[in-house]
């Protein structure tokens, strides 16, 4: 007897090697140029690294998501998805940006 393993989203799991099963890629591709994390349009984890190389990114304990510069001037911001915690790099990022002397 086989049994049809799906996703939510009704969409057939790939089997692994070894018999494991797993959706390997996603049912729905985005649009061109979109954000690719989810079906509502909102970035993923792996978008705001793309977007972000100098931000390391994740998901704490308290279920906030959050990013720490890497390199260069010590920051930290907080959101409480990933779309938050993008515009909270981007405001980071612009008074960084404010705060250099000119010619930097």
């Amino acid at each position: 007897m086989t049994t049809r393993i799906t996703t939510r989203r009704g969409c057939p799991r790939r089997p692994l090697p070894g018999g494991h099963k797993a959706v390997t890629a996603p049912c729905i591709p985005g649009p061109g140029g979109s954000w690719l994390g989810g079906v509502d349009g909102d970035p993923s984890e792996a978008d705001i690294g793309r977007a972000w190389p100098l931000w390391a990114t994740w998901t704490g304990t308290d279920r906030l998501r959050h990013a720490r510069r890497t390199r260069g001037a010590a920051l930290t911001v907080r959101g409480e998805d990933w779309q938050d915690l993008d515009d909270q790099i981007k405001a980071a990022e612009r008074m960084l940006e404010d705060g250099r002397p000119a010619g930097w």
